[in-house]
């Protein structure tokens, strides 16, 4: 999940931690940490501008005469000044050398990476020891000399929060992983993070919807409504509530019935009815729990005011390639699912390809792929794919008229790509270029292929 979650462990140099056994998160967080601190020691360690401010003789820096008057410093001498020194003792080095610290104190780190934890602090020397406690995490920025340090930075906030939850006798006192909420932070982060990933030709996003009220109306005192998870191919769109509950369902006692938390299908169902303006049905929303150890797991569909709503469980207690699995199904039943294979989807394009590989054509045909293609698209979605997609896939910069530009294109495309880089083709060789598509054939002859390849 980390690895979703934190998209900065898609580097090379974590890639071995894949195959490993893990017998808890803390120990994880050891071996991901001992990777990141190892590379960036080879790199260096960041350095900044910390100030310094003492009494000396050889005056340097800016003199503080208010304190040397103060402590009379002139006596021996010496002015207060304060200065400036390039150093490695800077907020985002303490910050490592206090999680590496509270690792090795920790049992459920194995001894090996605790001894390789002690070897890294040697690295650190010249860093104070912090109290995690009093730090700002909000004082954190990042640039492009310390950009190395986010995800080092961010499992360092886990493995705080998660250790340090309060202090007994002025030690620290160890605790177990992260309470409800930051689980359920972490379990949003990873699913949102596997789509953004695994799906590229989907945008994923944790967009704000809103609210579907006329332009009159006053919006002031309306609340802010942010999705977790908002997929989109450009036509339909899908729209996550990720739930982490330790129960998924909720009893009334009065009748001994089990169900659905009320507020959570409230919620998925106002996100879903005002993002979809139209009411067009193409806007479908999914309440997706985390599976405890209940007896219920839901799994259900429900058409609700012409949107499909949906609640189901992802089983997290299993082999990743089995949360993977959950996960994909999830995305071919909402994107892929029978319209590809929809006779009204395929049939189209067999026949605009069987007319561009004839050796001649009638003008009706020629109407057909100018006007008729045309239309066709645009009730399949393709035109609006590639009007809210341009500039993401960059098919702008493809020749239409250059095998050597379109096909390593179209091999590498899937069906949103596709759908997108005909759209547009059809567009700027009927509009802007001023000519038969006929002279482009060759193009729509192989993108049309692949295209009901992969459709088929």
């Amino acid at each position: 999940m980390l690895s979703y979650a934190y998209q900065n462990l898609n580097e090379s140099g974590y890639k071995d931690i894949e195959l490993e056994a893990f017998k808890n998160v803390h120990d994880l967080f050891a071996a991901i940490l001992i990777k990141g601190i190892s590379s960036q020691i080879k790199r260096g360690l960041h350095r900044d501008y910390i100030q310094q401010t003492e009494s000396i003789g050889n005056l340097r820096g800016k003199i503080d005469i208010t304190k040397s008057v103060k402590q009379q410093t002139m006596i021996t001498r010496q002015m207060v000044c304060h200065y400036d020194l390039f150093l490695e003792d800077s907020p985002l080095n303490q910050i490592l050398k206090s999680a590496m610290t509270l690792l090795i104190r920790h049992g459920d780190v194995k001894q090996n990476n605790k001894k390789i934890l002690r070897k890294l602090l040697l690295y650190f020397n010249n860093v104070r020891n912090i109290d995690p406690y009093l730090f700002n995490w909000n004082a954190v920025s990042y640039h492009r000399n310390n950009a190395t340090y986010k995800m080092l930075i961010n499992i360092c906030w886990l493995v705080i929060k998660g250790l340090l939850l309060s202090m007994e006798d002025g030690k620290y006192k160890m605790a177990q992983f992260l309470n409800d909420q930051q689980i359920h932070r972490l379990y949003e982060k990873f699913v949102l993070g596997y789509y953004r990933k695994e799906y590229p030709q989907l945008t994923a996003t944790a967009s704000y919807i809103d609210w579907d009220v006329g332009v009159a109306c006053d919006r002031k005192f309306l609340p802010i409504m942010k999705s977790d998870i908002t997929l989109t191919d450009g036509l339909k769109t899908l729209i996550i509530d990720t739930k982490y509950y330790g129960h998924t369902m909720q009893t009334n006692s009065q009748y001994n019935s089990q169900t659905l938390h009320s507020n959570n299908l409230y919620q998925i169902f106002t996100y879903v009815k005002n993002r979809d303006t139209s009411n067009s049905g193409n806007v479908s929303g999914v309440l997706l729990y985390a599976k405890t150890d209940e007896e219920i797991t839901p799994d259900n569909d429900y058409i609700m005011s012409g949107n499909q709503i949906s609640v189901k469980t992802l089983d997290l207690n299993t082999d990743f390639s089995n949360i993977e699995f959950q996960l994909r199904s999830l995305i071919n039943k909402f994107f892929i699912g029978p319209d590809l294979r929809d006779e009204n989807y395929v049939n189209p394009m067999k026949r605009y390809l069987h007319i561009f590989e004839s050796p001649t054509y009638s003008q009706r045909e020629y109407v057909e792929i100018e006007v008729g293609m045309q239309d066709t698209m645009m009730d399949l979605g393709f035109v609006e794919l590639w009007h809210n997609n341009l500039e993401k896939y960059n098919v702008q910069d493809i020749r239409f008229n250059d095998p050597r530009s379109y096909k390593p294109a179209i091999d590498d495309a899937d069906i949103v790509i596709l759908k997108v880089l005909i759209s547009y083709a059809h567009r700027q060789i009927t509009h802007w270029y001023e000519t038969s598509l006929f002279n482009y054939k060759n193009f729509f002859i192989y993108a049309l292929r692949r295209l009901i390849k992969l459709a088929e």
